[in-house]
């Protein structure tokens, strides 16, 4: 007899979402992110955000190599709070590291999905990041993705009329669902 679908649900979550965060909380503090410069008859002003959003996927980060954007990151680094990490931040754009340091923050990742306890690390000549990890940090930065998961896990089992106890199987897809967090929802 073959197997009949009782229902199907889903999300648009995958390994990226997750490498974001680590971006957001790790990698972009590093880099700047949240510190002042002084702008405009020296009144401070944040680092804009939209700098780091452009961090959050690899392949965005070129969309941060214009000549309107390496002036504006020339002028925060001379008025910077933390003009080191706004200087690791421009050899970031202007060396095009995006992939290097994206590889660098998924085998973070692919860590803490084996540890409790993970170091990130990423060496390019003229610039160095590392960071200690916890894997309960990791999964309170990625609550919003979680909890979007088990909404979808959730619809599903209502969509087929059965409770969770009721399912002797469950099949997962994805490197994403080796992250312990998303195994437990």
């Amino acid at each position: 007899a073959g197997a009949e679908v009782l229902a199907t649900s889903g999300v648009a979550v995958a390994g990226d979402s997750f490498d974001a965060r680590l971006v957001d909380h790790v990698v972009a503090p590093a880099l700047g992110q949240g510190t002042p410069y002084a702008a405009a008859f020296g009144r401070p002003l944040p680092v804009p955000p939209w700098l780091y959003t452009n961090l959050r996927r690899w392949h965005h980060l070129s969309f941060l190599r214009s000549r309107q954007t390496e002036a504006l990151l020339d002028k925060i680094r001379r008025g910077a709070s933390d003009p080191e990490g706004i200087e690791r931040l421009i050899h970031i754009v202007e060396d095009e590291l995006g992939l290097p340091l994206h590889q660098a923050v998924e085998a973070g990742k692919r860590s803490l999905s084996m540890n409790e306890a993970a170091r990130f690390s990423f060496e390019h000549p003229g610039i160095s990041l590392g960071a200690d990890l916890a894997r309960a940090a990791f999964d309170a930065w990625t609550e919003e993705e979680l909890t979007d998961i088990e909404h979808a896990v959730n619809e599903a089992l209502t969509r087929a009329g059965i409770a969770a106890r009721d399912v002797d199987r469950v099949f997962t897809t994805g490197g994403s669902s080796f992250v312990p967090a998303v195994r437990a929802r």
